[in-house]
């Protein structure tokens, strides 16, 4: 459980962190290291975010926080791969 706590508190971080970035900084006209603090702050909040679903969807097993860390982990690589490709 302690696992979770941690994830919840990195996904609050990640959260506030990304909405900073959204309303500090004019996307057309920021440099590069604002872009790529923007996707990673977006990785790290729907990497947590997809975890917590995961976990609380599973209600059985005994390691079904690895499992929704791995499940979180992949959700979160598939859309920001697909942001990049769009971008």
């Amino acid at each position: 459980m302690r696992q979770i706590f941690t994830i919840i508190f990195i996904g609050v971080v990640s959260c506030i962190s990304l909405g900073m970035i959204v309303f500090s900084f004019d996307p057309f006209r920021a440099e590069q290291y604002v872009k790529i603090l923007f996707y990673v702050s977006l990785f790290a909040t729907v990497w947590s975010s997809a975890t917590i679903v995961f976990f609380y969807l599973r209600r059985e097993g005994d390691n079904r926080f690895k499992r929704a860390f791995k499940a979180g982990f992949l959700l979160s690589v598939s859309i920001l791969v697909i942001f990049l490709v769009l971008h």
